[in-house]
């Protein structure tokens, strides 16, 4: 996690169960994703996918979204990323594959132009490795209505990728969190209905997961955001009041209160996150934050540049960039061993994901 106000990244361990063998010596080769979202501004940005050479400089496999275009959003899950595109409105979505990396995968799914609403970007898993993005698509100027479209990332058996009116595959969300960059992606949005939190538009609701009575009336009221959810872990926090905002009463904090459901176990616990505009995202077992759930171990190491962010835990191995260089480092107890460049090049800095493939 890129903590703003001491740039610096920590990492926290969920679990020690499950930790792979490291990735060196394995058949395979890191891959990486570049692109900036950016759904509110004039500003747009390309998007490439890169390997390294034996240099340890980028090397282009294909470049996935022009200049010219722009990218609206990228999400990703597992082996696949949807990059939508162009940055405004978005009109199609070009799928990567990190399993066949060469492969061009655009899908047509807003051709005439209607307004995607950015804080219901995200994706489902209805099924075990059946991977989708879900867009809310609203006709200009009719804000009550429009639909959710499914886009799936592989053909089913009759050829279907797109779903209209998919609304229920919400209860199925996926949402590994912000990455980093130079713009701040919108906030997945939820609602509180009940003893339930799920995703809500207009009169429609539906239930993404259950909360514990202990979560205050107060906080019910407010508005959560996710920070991540798998089928493992969900997280949440409360939107900031817009008179907090407005008043600097925001400033004077330091820390912020998530909520945090181990599915799997079925156990509610609260953590606290240094600081209060940070971005966090999950990697199987791990969260880019601050403290250990179970055990209270962290893993904290100081890069001294703002501009960092974890890009990747593979098993063992971490991926972080520090600016314009990428490093792998082995997790080993509760300490980072043996940094290595896995590559340096001008155009790091515009990498927010990297992705191990065979």
């Amino acid at each position: 996690m890129l903590s703003r106000s001491k740039w610096q990244i920590f990492a926290i361990l969920f679990s020690l169960l499950g930790l792979g063998s490291a990735r060196t010596g394995a058949q395979g080769a890191w891959y990486f994703l570049s692109g900036t979202s950016t759904e509110d501004t004039e500003k747009h940005y390309p998007s490439f996918l890169y390997t390294s050479d034996t240099r340890n400089k980028l090397r282009v496999v294909r470049q996935i979204v022009a200049g010219e275009h722009g990218v609206h959003s990228i999400h990703t899950y597992e082996t696949v990323a949807f990059v939508a595109y162009p940055h405004l409105p978005p009109s199609s979505v070009s799928v990567v594959h990190l399993d066949t990396p060469n492969l061009a995968d655009d899908i047509l799914f807003n051709p005439k132009g209607d307004v995607v609403i950015d804080d219901r970007l995200a994706m489902a898993e209805p099924r075990e490795h059946d991977v989708k993005e879900l867009m809310w698509l609203v006709p200009p100027g009719n804000i009550p209505g429009g639909t959710v479209l499914s886009l799936a990332a592989s053909v089913s058996g009759k050829g279907e990728r797109i779903l209209r009116d998919a609304w229920s595959e919400y209860s199925s969300l996926r949402f590994q969190g912000y990455p980093g960059g130079p713009v701040a992606a919108s906030a997945l949005l939820g609602a509180f209905e009940g003893d339930s939190i799920g995703i809500k538009f207009s009169n429609k609701y539906v239930v993404v997961d259950t909360i514990p009575r202990s979560i205050s009336p107060s906080a019910r009221r407010e508005t959560p955001y996710y920070l991540v959810v798998s089928d493992a872990y969900l997280a949440f926090g409360i939107l900031h009041a817009l008179a907090d905002l407005q008043s600097g009463a925001l400033s004077k904090q330091t820390t912020e209160t998530i909520y945090l459901h181990d599915r799997r176990a079925n156990r509610w616990s609260t953590m606290t996150l240094e600081g209060t505009c940070s971005r966090t995202r999950i990697f199987g077992p791990w969260l880019a934050t601050i403290r250990n759930l179970r055990t209270g171990q962290t893993i904290t190491f100081h890069t001294g540049q703002e501009d960092s962010e974890i890009l990747r835990v593979e098993g063992d191995i971490v991926l972080y960039r520090i600016n314009d260089t990428i490093y792998q480092a082995k997790i080993v107890g509760d300490q980072l061993k043996d940094p290595t460049v896995v590559v340096k090049d001008e155009d790091v800095p515009e990498i927010h994901w990297a992705f191990w493939s065979k």
